[in-house]
């Protein structure tokens, strides 16, 4: 039985190929090519370029060349290729890992989600692109 106070997304894209199966979260994650800024509003005031590996509409995975500490708000530009469009959001660093993947630096993985701040304007076109 479904519960009517969350969106069922199972049933939008149940056989998409880039649908991240058995997920226990509120949104199906996609995976999809772009990149995010990351901006860590703290002293020293930061700018990280990272890359997306995957996306939900409460959420997203990047990687990046710098770990950032958990719970570290950030402001981020998004831009997704495939769409060619740019969302500006606010987050906050819910994990953050050194990669397994070989690289020439070390790389961190770091799962963000998504804050509603009044002043982010982008938080609903965000969201609208996975909820239908």
């Amino acid at each position: 039985m479904s519960n009517p106070s969350k969106p069922n997304v199972n049933n939008i894209q149940d056989n998409h190929p880039l649908i991240l199966k058995n997920e226990r979260r509120d949104f199906s994650r996609i995976t999809i090519k772009g990149i995010a800024l990351v901006k860590v509003n703290f002293f020293p005031i930061t700018i990280l370029n990272s890359h997306l590996n995957d996306v939900s509409a409460s959420g997203l995975n990047i990687t990046m060349e710098s770990p950032l500490p958990v719970g570290t708000e950030v402001q981020l530009s998004i831009y997704i290729l495939d769409e060619d469009v740019v969302f500006f959001v606010s987050g906050i660093i819910l994990w953050c890992a050194l990669s397994t993947e070989e690289s020439l630096k070390p790389q961190f993985h770091a799962g963000i989600e998504l804050l509603y701040r009044k002043e982010d304007t982008d938080f609903h076109d965000w969201r609208a692109l996975f909820i239908a």
